[in-house]
């Protein structure tokens, strides 16, 4: 979460071993659950992916509501010599 709030992506990795490979859908449980416990601090930028025996998710920060900024008012070119 501390991550997710100073902006920065966070990518879940879990390793699977041997015999554990046979039950992957716990470790897809194990992520869904992560994401659902992250909530509306971050977004899911790479669903839950098996790359050979570690399982990837990448979340990223939820996008800020900012207001926009005021632009300065330009100047006229007469004014500005």
């Amino acid at each position: 979460m501390r991550f997710l709030t100073e902006g920065d992506k966070v990518k879940a990795s879990l390793r699977f071993r041997g015999r554990q490979m046979a039950h992957r859908e716990l470790g897809y449980a194990i992520i869904n659950r992560l994401i659902q416990d992250i909530g509306d601090a971050g977004i899911v930028e790479f669903m839950p992916r098996m790359e050979g025996t570690i399982l990837h998710a990448i979340l990223a920060p939820a996008k800020k509501q900012e207001s926009p900024k005021p632009k300065p008012a330009a100047v006229p070119a007469a004014q500005a010599q």
